[in-house]
């Protein structure tokens, strides 16, 4: 497992399209959530969004918009692997095709730690900035790290999923990026009175992480926003982790049935 981890991190630190990406990534992110501060406020309770705790909150929410560009990555490291034969390539050498999806998948998860751990240092440095008491470092708010590492990796499951699917990247894009309207349409339109529309794959993904200007995005847009939470919802969570493993799992099953 750990020459596969070594492999996977060679891959990536020897692609420019991930250093690209990162980067990118990290610059919107720090310019969006140091500007969070600067929204209107419609309660006390999102009076300090970059102070400790409800920066953790906060910044979680924001970069969770950009998981786009993340997901883009892992569908361009996906279809490499086909464009250039690699997958048959590690095939023929004698790993087994489920050993490396579970290969492919530590990428999945090399990404979501490291845009985690950076999302972390820029709520410690924009909290540390903005003041607070040092007792609310740690508040309930902190929960929203592990939501917001469970969707990361949840949406890029998901992109992996479609990326083994469809193998060529182009498709991949279409695909992934046309089923947030999808599954828009399905929320508003076709589940919009059933229970069901809560557990779409996404709409439990989105809900790992919550807005800090929940009051405001309630009377600006007239929608029906759910009740403010100060802490993950747990359950939501778990669900989260159980269509993570029906990615994986599906991936695995489609890539042992096909030709590589």
């Amino acid at each position: 497992m750990l020459d596969l981890i070594s492999i996977e991190y060679i891959k990536l630190k020897n692609n420019s399209s991930f250093w690209i990406i990162l980067v990118f990534y990290m610059l919107i992110s720090f310019y969006v959530v140091g500007k969070a501060d600067s929204l209107p406020t419609g309660s006390d309770v999102f009076a300090n969004p970059l102070q400790f705790p409800m920066i953790w909150l906060t910044s979680t929410y924001c970069a969770s918009f950009l998981v786009l560009f993340p997901s883009i990555l892992i569908i361009l490291n996906i279809g490499n692997e086909f464009k250039y034969k690699t997958a048959k390539q590690h095939v023929i050498d004698g790993l087994s095709k489920t050993t490396f999806i579970l290969s492919k998948f530590i990428s999945v998860c090399l990404i979501a730690t490291i845009i985690t751990i950076y999302v972390i240092l820029l709520s410690l440095f924009l909290g540390w900035q903005s003041g607070g008491e040092v007792q609310d470092f740690f508040g309930e708010q902190f929960s929203f790290i592990a939501g917001f590492y469970i969707q990361l990796i949840g949406v890029l499951s998901f992109a992996f999923f479609i990326s083994i699917l469809f193998k060529r990247t182009g498709i991949s894009i279409v695909v992934f990026v046309g089923y947030y309207f999808i599954e828009v349409i399905l929320y508003y339109l076709i589940f919009e009175d059933s229970p069901i529309r809560d557990y779409l794959p996404l709409e439990v993904f989105n809900s790992l992480t919550f807005s800090p200007i929940k009051d405001n995005l309630d009377s600006f847009s007239g929608l029906s926003i759910p009740e403010f939470k100060l802490s993950l919802n747990w359950f939501s969570a778990a669900i989260g982790a159980i269509y993570i493993a029906i990615c994986l799992s599906l991936s695995i099953l489609i890539f042992n049935r096909r030709d590589v």
